[in-house]
């Protein structure tokens, strides 16, 4: 067996928000399939705000030793915060960022990790696991924030991170992942693109939470929309509705169930099964 080059704990770091069934399908695969030395690595998450009922599944994972390190924050800090938060976070030199909306298919063993790191000291700044789900206008693979490996110095060494990102902070541009993009690509900055994926995309659903503590969930293939959690005090840029659908939601308090806004049925298709 070859030599292991990685001397501290390697972290898994999960981002989630108010989606426990997909968390624990991740939390389930990643306990199947890493083949590590239970002292070798370490899965952190942050529940990032979200309701009682929410953060009590969540703590039940952690209860039942499916997460090792949780964080629980009262309020939901958005995408960008919360993923700047657990780089912060890790002591680990090495570490795979994970959006909860994921499936770990292959195996991770130490010779995974060597060669992960081996690739990262080669001129790579970025492993790719999620099957280069990110594009550019040109249809080239772009810097994306669903799943991939990384120097944790290196991530925590960029400066002045935006905090643009779904949630309460979708009006600030660009988002994180955008700036990360135009960061890689003025840098010059090389992502290794792993075949095949590591990390199998289960992001049917989105939930976020708008500046004023209203909660919504919508399918990210056919738009469908739901409100979770009032009251709507104000019109944001997200749900994308229209003039007329704002009006109605802040004076009603109600959204249809599943409706799809007006502004989102050119782009509604079906993709995920049921």
């Amino acid at each position: 067996m070859p030599e292991k080059i990685f001397k501290k704990k390697v972290s898994f770091l999960i981002l989630d928000f108010e989606r426990p069934k997909v968390l624990k399908t991740l939390l389930d695969s990643l306990r199947s399939k890493i083949k590590l030395n239970k002292d070798d690595y370490e899965i952190i998450c942050l529940a990032n705000g979200g309701s009682t009922e929410y953060q009590d599944e969540v703590y039940g994972f952690y209860k039942n030793g499916l997460i090792d390190d949780l964080i629980l924050k009262n309020d939901n800090l958005g995408g960008s915060v919360g993923t700047i938060s657990l780089f912060k976070y890790t002591n680990s030199d090495y570490a795979f960022y994970l959006q909860s909306d994921h499936i770990l298919v292959q195996d991770i063993t130490e010779e995974t990790i060597n060669y992960f790191i081996g690739l990262l000291n080669s001129g790579y700044n970025n492993v790719d696991l999620a099957g280069a789900q990110t594009r550019d206008k040109n249809g080239d693979p772009v810097f994306s924030e669903r799943a991939s490996f990384m120097n944790v110095k290196f991530y925590n060494d960029i400066e002045n991170k935006s905090l643009g990102s779904p949630g309460p902070f979708h009006h600030v541009v660009p988002w994180l992942e955008g700036q990360m993009q135009e960061l890689f690509k003025s840098e010059n900055w090389n992502i290794a693109h792993i075949s095949p994926v590591f990390f199998q995309d289960n992001g049917k659903l989105a939930v976020r939470t708008n500046p004023d503590g209203s909660i919504w969930r919508h399918e990210t293939d056919t738009k469908r929309q739901w409100l979770i959690k009032g009251p709507v005090k104000e019109k944001y840029v997200y749900p994308n509705f229209n003039q007329e659908e704002w009006l109605n939601v802040l004076k009603s308090q109600e959204w249809e169930g599943g409706k799809i806004p007006e502004n989102e049925k050119p782009h509604s298709f079906l993709y995920w099964k049921e």
